[in-house]
């Protein structure tokens, strides 16, 4: 081959190779993993400016299934965790109104990480959920302790009172917390929050406070505080007449019900419960104030003392047909009985009033049928239930039937204690709930 033919052929191999081997790059990547491979085959295919804003697209698309977002989301993490540009454009996830969880998580977790500023709005209301997720928690509470708030105390208590122990890993935490958010210790700002006519989670104050500080202690420092608030009035009204101090919210509710709407039967009420406690060793408990109060209150009612509540009550049960009915519990490993006798050393003398009185109420034949009729209703639906509350009326116990409400998460018998119910119930006898399945069971 002449030199003017090989300059022309390799004038012609020059130009075919780049037409007939290009090879383009692969699309840009939208996980980790496709990243990655992009890096050890095509390394600066795409400028990562690029990468990002691609990616930070697909996190923001809310159009877009979650596992696709939250691929891009881990993306855009490893190439600019640092950029504060980034973390602006993600806390737009945390605006977004129906926001998947596990993205909406993510993205507060690295925001505070990072010490975004502004996220207080959106810590406050991941807290109420915090117990389900203790990784999501332990992050809370850590930027909570970077970031103090009087805006979030209320929350800070509503999930410390859910720790099953004040020897948790996270009680060091939580008092931390309390205390840099308020400039005092845990425990003056709980009472503090107690006493401050403002909206507060007093009754799980109360709870934490109650598992922490001795009984002692802690009704003295109640007793010695300068009321302020209904609720502080109403703890130290019940210790003064009932060396009484709630051991819980439910019975903290109770207090302030009472101290509310029936002020003016406390004190009668408390001479009765100090005759119990030195005649039969009786310890008040809130759950017991309507009885007190009501049969303190009624002249026509003799005050009958222990003996002869349980002779009566023994007389009226043993005369009862009883269904044969034997259970073996599962630990003890005793024979059940329904005898009284056996039972007797156990009830407190309110309990022995409350069965006298519940035994008179069945007794009644207007009662009867109004169950037999109950028991005709919930037979003929399978998914019936009744409740209702008991109370002391006109000398004698009265039942009241309160309506179910309605309860898409309860898809059997529906949600028959009703949060009226329960507001009543703070002074009444009992509550009852019924489904009859069949006659004889």
């Amino acid at each position: 081959m002449n030199r003017r033919n090989l300059k022309t052929y390799l004038f012609a191999l020059v130009m075919i190779l780049p037409l007939g081997c290009t090879v383009e790059p692969p699309a840009p990547p939208h996980t980790l993993g496709e990243y990655e491979r992009l890096q050890a085959t095509h390394p600066g295919a795409y400028p990562q400016q690029t990468l990002l804003l691609k990616n930070l697209q697909r996190v923001l698309d809310s159009e877009r299934p979650t596992p696709q977002r939250m691929e891009s989301l881990k993306l855009v993490l490893h190439i600019g965790s640092d950029d504060p540009t980034i973390h602006q454009q993600l806390a737009a996830v945390l605006h977004e109104p129906h926001s998947p969880y596990e993205l909406r998580r993510s993205v507060l977790t690295i925001l505070m990480e990072n010490n975004y500023p502004g996220l207080a709005d959106y810590v406050i209301p991941s807290l109420s959920n915090a117990e389900e997720d203790p990784a999501l928690r332990d992050a809370l509470l850590q930027w909570l302790s970077r970031n103090p708030s009087p805006v979030v105390l209320s929350q800070v208590v509503k999930i410390w009172a859910e720790e099953s122990s004040p020897a948790g890993l996270n009680e060091p935490r939580y008092r931390h917390i309390v205390e840099r958010i308020s400039g005092r210790s845990w425990d003056d700002t709980l009472l503090a929050g107690i006493n401050n006519p403002e909206p507060f989670e007093r009754g799980r104050a109360l709870e934490i406070l109650t598992r922490r500080l001795s009984s002692a202690v802690l009704k003295q420092r109640i007793l010695s505080a300068n009321p302020q608030s209904e609720a502080m009035a109403s703890l130290q009204s019940f210790q003064e007449n009932f060396d009484y101090l709630p051991s819980n919210r439910a019975e903290f509710a109770a207090v302030a019900t009472l101290f509310k709407t029936q002020l003016a039967m406390i004190r009668d009420a408390s001479r009765l419960a100090w005759r119990w406690r030195d005649e039969y060793g009786y310890v008040f408990n809130v759950r017991d104030f309507h009885l007190l109060s009501r049969l303190v209150r009624d002249p026509l009612r003799p005050i009958l003392r222990r003996t002869r509540l349980v002779l009566e009550l023994g007389q009226a049960i043993y005369s009862k047909e009883h269904v044969s009915y034997s259970l073996r519990e599962a630990n003890a490993g005793d024979v059940y009985t329904d005898r009284l006798s056996r039972q007797v050393d156990d009830l407190s003398i309110s309990d022995i009033w409350n069965l006298y009185l519940l035994n008179d109420m069945l007794r009644r034949p207007r009662m009867q049928l109004a169950l037999a009729v109950m028991a005709d209703h919930s037979r003929a639906d399978s998914h019936s239930a009744s409740s209702g509350l008991v109370y002391y009326q006109h000398g004698q116990a009265e039942a009241m039937l309160y309506p179910a409400a309605d309860n898409p998460n309860i898809p059997a018998r529906g949600e028959v204690v009703t949060p009226q119910m329960v507001r009543d119930g703070r002074d009444g006898l009992c509550r009852f709930i019924t489904h009859f399945e069949k006659v004889y069971n």
